[in-house]
């Protein structure tokens, strides 16, 4: 395998797994509502505030590839993203979770 090919199927697999942690909070409503005891509206709270992070942070994150290291810059979101969705796993309280969440958006970003 040359490291072209190699790099294409690392990239495959951060961005399946990129689609797949987006949707995993949606599977899990109805445990996060019971557990947590929150209301329609706050679940629709969890769900924006990752889209309105992500997407403000998109372009920032864009300028910032066009003139530091991509590499680099991959790694330090794959490392925010990771470390937001470990901290999403242990969360208390609905804040924690949805910090957790917004701080996932800038991660994915």
């Amino acid at each position: 395998m040359t490291s072209a090919s190699g790099l294409l199927w690392l990239l495959f697999a951060v961005n399946l797994f990129n689609y797949i942690d987006r949707q995993i909070p949606y599977a899990v409503f109805p445990a996060l509502k019971a557990e947590l005891a929150l209301t329609d509206t706050e679940l629709v709270l969890l769900a924006s505030a990752f889209m309105w992070v992500y997407l403000s942070a998109a372009p920032v994150f864009g300028w910032l590839a066009d003139r530091r290291s991509r590499p680099r810059l991959m790694g330090l979101g794959v490392g925010i993203w990771s470390a937001a969705t470990a901290l999403s796993g242990i969360i208390r309280s609905y804040g924690q979770l949805l910090f957790g969440r917004a701080l996932v958006g800038v991660g994915e970003a």
